[in-house]
């Protein structure tokens, strides 16, 4: 296996976690017995460590090297799935966001829309294994299974040869500020994720009563289905352009998600979540390879934290805001803040990018 396919594969396996955390965490800190509100306040807080966690790890990621601090990253990662296994709410706040993979691939040449559309894709199949596998097994056996994936993912990120060798300069301030500051509406898409995405599963059992093994397979088949447009997206890129088609499929999963609190039945509910879902996050590829192609590469790092971290920011209020709105029985207005900002989010940015990149 090549170095380009050890990155991939690395980044893939913890796909693992990504569904099977999207599905159970909400819910294992409710069978934990703590309130809804509390619930919300820890995805608050977790989100945001998250963030500010990947944002110290790309400063010194840019500084000397982004191998090993990934790999720092994802131990670290580890132990805070350790914690929930025993039972320990506060491991949740651990999970950095920190995804230097990306930034190892770009050095390492070839179609960069191709590259991150199949890292993204089998990211997502591994997300659709992740999100099935709470249908059969309690949940301190999936966290265990997480712990394999990321074990797995570091020891294919070790064979891996690394030509960037730093700038020796420990320092959050990055000379591309202005550029990377546009993608800075990132901010309004993560408040209304927030405010809704870590509880979509809470929802579903709130709404319809739905046990986890009928929403499990919603998750499931919205992560396959969406591993087959993150594929196909760099060839619909190709010819729509990158900008106008993220846009698009933007603007087809804000109208999918303005009917989604409507739905009459948790199946009608979870078939609008899948198609929303893949037209939100198939044009992901487009969106990294439209920003690696922006930044410099000794600040590619710190540009990539600082958009999750103005993204991740307001994202850490949404789930407080969400679960005090299911808290007091309000299942429908979380979903229609979120589609307005989406929508404001979505125009702003395509104003922001129409003249740079088309």
């Amino acid at each position: 296996m090549n170095e380009k396919s050890l990155l991939i594969f690395s980044s893939a396996i913890t796909g693992i976690t990504w569904g099977a955390n999207s599905l159970i965490v909400s819910l294992y800190f409710h069978e934990l017995g703590l309130p809804v509100l509390l619930i919300g306040i820890i995805l608050t807080v977790g989100t945001l460590s998250g963030a500010f966690l990947g944002y110290l790890f790309s400063i010194f990621g840019d500084a000397f090297g982004r191998k090993k601090i990934q790999i720092i990253s994802r131990i670290l990662y580890a132990f805070g799935i350790l914690l929930l296994i025993e039972r320990i709410p506060l491991g949740y706040l651990l999970f950095s966001r920190s995804n230097m993979n990306s930034v190892l691939l770009v050095e390492k040449g070839g179609n960069l829309e191709k590259t991150f559309g199949l890292m993204n894709s089998l990211s997502i199949v591994a997300s659709f294994v992740g999100a099935l596998i709470p249908s059969f097994l309690k949940f301190s056996n999936v966290f265990a299974i997480e712990e394999i994936a990321i074990l797995v993912s570091i020891i294919s990120l070790i064979p891996v040869r690394e030509s960037y060798k730093g700038t020796r300069k420990i320092t959050p301030k990055i000379g591309s500020i202005g550029t990377v500051s546009k993608f800075s509406v990132e901010a309004l898409t993560g408040l209304g994720a927030g405010m809704l995405l870590p509880l979509l599963s809470l929802w579903f059992s709130l709404k319809f009563h739905a046990p986890i093994d009928e929403i499990s397979p919603f998750f499931a088949v919205s992560n396959l289905t969406l591993a087959v447009g993150t594929y196909i997206s760099p060839y619909i890129g190709k010819y729509l352009g990158n900008l106008k088609t993220i846009v698009t499929f933007h603007f087809i999963a804000i109208a999918l998600l303005f009917y989604m609190p409507f739905s009459a039945t948790a199946l009608v509910a979870g078939t609008v979540y899948v198609f929303r879902n893949v037209f939100m996050n198939m044009t992901q590829p487009l969106w990294t390879s439209m920003f690696m192609k922006v930044i410099p590469e000794n600040e590619r790092g710190r540009g990539m934290s600082l958009v999750s971290l103005f993204d991740s920011i307001p994202r850490s209020m949404g789930p407080t805001i969400g679960g005090f709105f299911f808290s007091i029985d309000n299942l429908y207005l979380p979903f229609l803040i979120t589609g307005l900002l989406y929508l404001i989010s979505n125009i702003v940015f395509y104003l922001l990018f129409r003249r740079i990149v088309e």
